[in-house]
């Protein structure tokens, strides 16, 4: 052994085992490089400065603190949502919603109805049948047998 001082030198020990966070060979499951990268490069989160530190409670009394927490709130609860599953996804939008008053539903359906255009609504299902049937009533039976397979509603309707 070589040495200095008269003193050996200790053999430095290689670090073995890698944080779970720095290696993500060794994380079970899908590989959620991806996501985590997005979220990283995310700009909802932009700064440590003003955050809030252990806060368990919501001020009611004190809006500017109030709205503080929300934002930081909202903006955990967005970067989370970035990162989960279809799945899990699904189960938290059922677990909120199951949550909501009635006029926070009805906010749901506005939201909806303002993005979701009405063209693409199945007219068979809005219209009356007696009026479907009507407008069935003009195709030729070749084109009333493929309308026939669009969808059930359809085949009952083309049939009627």
């Amino acid at each position: 052994m070589a040495t200095t001082n008269g003193m050996p030198k200790k053999k430095m020990k290689l670090q073995t085992r890698l944080p779970i966070t720095e290696n993500d060979t060794k994380v079970l499951g899908r590989p959620t490089t991806l996501r985590r990268d997005k979220a990283l490069t995310s700009d909802k989160v932009q700064t440590l400065k003003l955050k809030t530190q252990n806060s368990a409670w919501t001020p009611i009394n004190h809006k500017a603190s109030n709205e503080q927490i929300f934002k930081e709130r909202r903006d955990l609860v967005s970067h989370w949502f970035d990162m989960w599953s279809d799945s899990q996804r699904k189960r938290f939008l059922d677990v909120i919603f199951q949550q909501c008053s009635r006029s926070q539903y009805r906010f749901v359906q506005k939201w909806f109805d303002e993005r979701v255009p009405m063209q693409h609504l199945d007219f068979t299902r809005v219209l009356p049948r007696f009026l479907s049937c009507y407008i069935f009533s003009f195709l030729e039976p070749k084109s009333l047998c493929r309308c026939a397979q669009v969808s059930w509603n359809w085949k009952f309707v083309s049939e009627q």
